[in-house]
């Protein structure tokens, strides 16, 4: 495995990132937003980094596992070329390390990828020439070590879905898959790593196909916002809750503009969405629009 120590100053990483930023021009905001918001933490402890990023690739995945981020997957190129492999970086040495090989899914962008508290967990994505992966795979960062996911009874194949994490199950809702007659996808499925199993949830009341939403994790219910239905963005959700297995809409009163590919988080009270390309395809949110704060049931 490689590794790069970086001692770039902190103005070397903000050149880059704004070159990244222009770069990707709204395919990625949420990729390029979580390397800069590490890199804000990154700032506040006298580390940085920017020049010596691995050489990934856009829409990978990253998650952070308590004390270091893990990126994994993406593509690159014209035309496009799927990457095989991830890094992480632990932030208060500002050194990346090259994942262990023999991942055992194929290369793929636009996955998606959870932090159970021990292992991440890789699922669904494309590789960039049409083909839709339904297949995933878990890495233990304590072991070095991969291992496949059951793909029986898993979701359809499709890549730009969402998935929370919530203490026992990973729900994973929503996406797109060009080759299918309804390529907008509004359905889900919860898995259970302890099991290795997938199984249903409820579709009545789900928010409607979409892809390039939002979803979090508020400690009893998922909650689905925003996304693309191939005809606008949308500014309706709804939040699950797999106790009951039900879901219920949220108010659209006060919402932000319709909008994808945008970042969500929770604060442990509210959920924050942030930036991402809203109303035309061309135009991207700025100004004060670009941040609403909702509790659940009130933006």
């Amino acid at each position: 495995m490689k590794k790069a120590d970086n001692q770039n100053n902190w103005s070397s990483f903000a050149r880059g990132y704004h070159r990244a930023q222009r770069a990707l021009a709204g395919i990625s905001k949420a990729w390029v937003g979580c390397l800069w918001a590490l890199a804000t933490v990154l700032a506040g402890s006298g580390t940085a980094f920017g020049q010596d990023l691995p050489d990934t690739a856009t829409p990978g995945s990253a998650i952070w596992t308590g004390d270091s981020m893990i990126i994994w997957g993406g593509y690159k190129g014209n035309p496009p070329v799927v990457v095989d492999g991830g890094w992480s970086l632990e932030p208060v040495t500002g050194v990346w390390t090259e994942l262990p090989t023999g991942a055992p899914i194929s290369p793929r962008s636009d996955q998606i990828a959870i932090w159970t508290g021990k292992e991440m967990i890789l699922w669904s994505g494309d590789n960039a020439l049409g083909g839709y992966f339904s297949d995933g795979a878990r890495y233990d960062p304590s072991s070095q070590s991969w291992k496949p996911i059951s793909s029986t009874l898993a979701p359809t194949g499709r890549q730009a879905a969402t998935a929370v994490w919530t203490g026992s199950r990973m729900l994973v809702y929503g996406g797109f898959n060009e080759n299918l007659t309804a390529p907008f996808l509004a359905d889900g499925r919860q898995y259970d790593p302890v099991a290795d199993a997938w199984s249903p949830i409820s579709m009545v009341g789900a928010p409607s196909p979409r892809r390039a939403h939002s979803a979090v994790w508020t400690g009893e219910e998922m909650i689905v916002w925003g996304g693309f239905n191939g005809a606008s963005r949308l500014l309706d959700g709804a939040r699950y809750n797999p106790s009951n297995d039900t879901w219920r809409s949220i108010s659209i009163q006060n919402t932000p503009r319709p909008r994808d590919y945008f970042t969500a988080v929770w604060t442990g009270r509210e959920m924050i969405v942030w930036g991402g390309p809203a109303m035309a395809y061309s135009t991207s949110v700025t100004g004060r629009d670009i941040a609403r704060r909702t509790t659940p049931g009130h933006w």
